[in-house]
């Protein structure tokens, strides 16, 4: 049951319930046939992928078409309604996929090889979208269906060349093409900013990387530089467009350009640059410490407009500049059964500070915080049971994950932030039998 609190049209009227039925279907099959010798080995594969949504949500308000919110709503546009919910909404929709694909890596010593790739895709979108509320036959004002739908396809590349140094060390080189399928968005109102048809994004990323053994192998060391270049980039966008504002309209009193909708756009080139650092040292036979570290800068590379204005350089959303972490377990033995020991961990995580948004929309635009989470782990093994007590954020950090002023839309004033969990305490116990 949930509490409906608007104002204006849906003054007075605050006790509703909402019913949500969603089914999905999803059929994937891929085939690959391989073959391998000391020279040189090779694979050939074949996808294929048929998937559907289904859904039907309804907003109801007992008595609806007695209350004042469907006299006004109805007095406002004046249209008569059709239906007693006060916002009815169903989307169907189909994506079939298929894909061919071949690898094949030539070993021209023991000690250095190549590898080459090339994929071909091809996706088809089918999308059915259905609204109905009380002024639904108002001219102008909703379409009740909408039907967009698209189809994609390209082919993508992959090229590596791989040295061992010796038994322990190997350096790469690797430049691939990645792609983020299309699709149709489903749209609510006949003003959309935004297209309904969003085009499928390309990444091509080139890499240099080291993966090493060192100090008899009490040390790894894996690291790689990465440039990734966005063509096409998408990106989930609040659309503005509930219905423009007539001169002398305010936005949120005359329920005009209200974002009532999340939709993906193409919006431009991005580009990021970063470093990954994966490290682990075991300075004795009981004690191992670890490292996990990305930097990167991650920008436009372009100037975007699509509901704004957007800068060339501006920092992509939800990718922070810095993120890590780091561990240290401490193993002891005990005299509680033969090979028993305990063991005792305590990990750290931290994000830097991240964008909710690409836009500079204020105050919808915020700088989400920095956080840092510290888990600890106390346990007791044998070779046929663990017993386990664990904290979990020990220090109840309540990060903000995602911070998102405009969820659902503005005019209710319906703002989210997701967050972690809370601190949490708990007891595992497991039992191992061949």
């Amino acid at each position: 049951t949930y509490c409906w609190s608007g104002t204006t049209v849906y003054d007075q009227d605050t006790i509703g319930f909402n019913t949500l039925n969603q089914e999905n279907d999803r059929f994937t099959q891929e085939i690959r046939l391989s073959s391998s010798t000391d020279k040189y080995n090779w694979v050939l594969g074949a996808f294929y992928e048929d998937k559907s949504e289904d859904w039907v949500y309804r907003a109801r308000t007992p008595n609806f078409l007695d209350s004042l919110a469907y006299y006004t709503w109805t007095s406002y546009y004046a249209a008569s309604g059709v239906d007693p919910s006060w916002w009815l909404s169903a989307d169907s929709t189909d994506w079939q996929q298929w894909a061919v694909f071949g690898n094949f890596t030539y070993n021209f010593t023991e000690n250095f090889s190549a590898e080459f790739g090339l994929r071909y895709f091809d996706q088809e979108v089918d999308r059915v979208y259905f609204v109905d509320k009380p002024f639904i036959i108002a001219p102008g004002i909703w379409p009740d269906v909408v039907n967009p739908n698209t189809t994609h396809s390209d082919t993508v590349p992959k090229i590596s060349l791989s040295w061992n140094v010796d038994e322990d060390k190997m350096l790469y080189v690797l430049y691939s093409e990645g792609f983020r399928a299309g699709g149709a968005n489903r749209n609510r109102t006949p003003f959309t900013t935004i297209p309904q048809i969003f085009e499928p994004d390309l990444l091509k990323n080139i890499e240099v990387g080291l993966k090493s053994l060192w100090l008899d192998n009490r040390l790894q060391l894996n690291a790689t530089i990465y440039r990734g270049d966005w063509e096409n980039y998408q990106i989930e966008l609040l659309d503005p467009s509930f219905r423009p504002c007539e001169p002398g309209e305010i936005d949120d009193i005359d329920f005009c350009n209200q974002p009532f909708q999340v939709m993906v756009a193409n919006v431009g080139d991005a580009q990021q640059t970063g470093i990954e650092i994966d490290l682990k040292i075991a300075p004795s036979d009981q004690l191992d410490l670890g490292l996990n570290m990305n930097w990167v800068e991650a920008e436009t590379a372009s100037v975007v407009e699509v509901t704004t204005i957007v800068p060339k350089g501006t920092q992509l959303p939800n990718v922070p500049e810095l993120k890590f972490n780091t561990y240290m377990q401490y193993n002891w033995p005990v005299s509680a059964g033969q090979g028993a020991d305990m063991y005792f961990r305590a990990q750290y995580s931290w994000q830097d500070k991240s964008r909710n948004q690409l836009e500079e929309i204020a105050p919808y635009s915020v700088v989400q915080d920095s956080y840092g989470i510290a888990d600890l782990k106390l346990g007791l093994r044998t070779g046929d049971w663990v017993l386990e007590a664990s904290l979990n954020n020990a220090f109840d950090e309540r990060a903000e994950l995602y911070n998102n002023p405009l969820f659902f839309d503005q005019f209710f004033g319906r703002g989210r932030v997701n967050t972690n969990r809370p601190r949490e305490f708990g007891v595992r116990f497991a039992y191992y039998w061949e």
